[in-house]
């Protein structure tokens, strides 16, 4: 088996090379489909929410985000698992 380790900032370097944007630090509040145009709220701690246009999203959210997986299951939205691993493969 071959395992390919790479860094987040070759993530974040690449999406932003494709014209994308990378947002640390944001809470996904709520995410919608509204004529194939992705509307993406997101808020900084202590800020009001700011809802963003997308025609991709990609939802990064790391090890504690039980309260992200809910709102996306409410919305309506499959949630799996998938095969990929950010830091050390055993």
């Amino acid at each position: 088996m071959i395992v390919f380790q790479l860094s987040l900032p070759y993530y974040v370097k690449k999406v932003i090379a494709l014209g994308g944007e990378v947002r640390f630090e944001n809470r996904l509040v709520d995410v919608s489909l509204k004529q194939v145009i992705w509307h993406v709220s997101l808020s900084k701690i202590q800020q009001e929410k700011v809802t963003l246009p997308a025609n991709h999203l990609v939802i990064a959210c790391g090890h504690s985000a039980r309260d992200t997986f809910e709102m996306l299951s409410r919305a309506g939205f499959i949630v799996r698992t998938k095969t990929v691993c950010y830091g050390r493969a055993y």
